[in-house]
């Protein structure tokens, strides 16, 4: 038996911004305490601008 959704909750764009920044802050400080692994997020920066 599959249960049922009970619905979902749609975010504004201010309300899914701080979600998200609250969600993944735990990574970002890990890269910042880090330095010697590589910061994806900056890869992915560097790619996109050339």
């Amino acid at each position: 038996m599959v249960p049922e959704e009970k619905g979902s909750i749609t975010l504004s764009k201010e309300a899914a911004i701080i979600f998200a920044i609250a969600k993944f802050k735990p990574f970002k400080n890990r890269i910042k305490n880090n330095p010697q692994k590589t910061n994806p997020f900056l890869k992915l920066h560097e790619n996109k601008k050339s």
